[in-house]
């Protein structure tokens, strides 16, 4: 997901706000299999998204776990909700690492980077969650399933 977000898509418009497929993947494992991604693995790779997309070095990781602290608490709930309970439950969690993001931008400016395409980032990471759940979905469920038994 971290790579993903990194390349250059083509667009009609370069620069434009894209979703975090990050953030959706990390929201989505934390409720469902949180020892995949142990805090110091989200710190690094925070940091490696950080820099190679030229920002603050600390913001998405910082972000990131922030996100997975204020979520761990009612994981096991999250996980017995139906997807769209889940999926209404993200919004504060892309909101969040939105808002630390353009912090993280407008701090060095000295003034509030522009608001908007912080809150389009939010509003696309929000609409694209309901389809990276599907696909991490079926990827958990075929890594749950026990490998066959030597000569079965």
């Amino acid at each position: 997901a971290a790579t993903l977000d990194l390349l250059p898509w083509p667009s009609a418009a370069p620069g434009a706000p894209v979703p975090s497929l990050l953030v959706c993947a990390v929201y989505f494992w934390t409720i469902h299999r949180p020892g995949l991604l142990p805090p110091p693995a989200l710190f690094v790779l925070g940091v490696a998204v950080d820099a190679a997309g030229g920002m603050p070095l600390g913001a998405t990781s910082l972000a990131l776990l922030l996100a997975r602290a204020l979520l761990t608490p009612g994981r096991l709930w999250l996980a017995a909700q139906p997807p769209p309970v889940i999926w209404a439950c993200f919004l504060p969690a892309a909101l969040l690492v939105g808002g630390l993001r353009w912090l993280a931008l407008s701090l060095p400016l000295g003034r509030p980077y522009p608001v908007g395409p912080a809150l389009l980032e939010a509003a696309l990471t929000f609409a694209a969650y309901p389809v990276v759940a599907a696909l991490l979905a079926v990827l958990r469920r075929r890594a749950m399933v026990p490998p066959r038994a030597a000569g079965g």
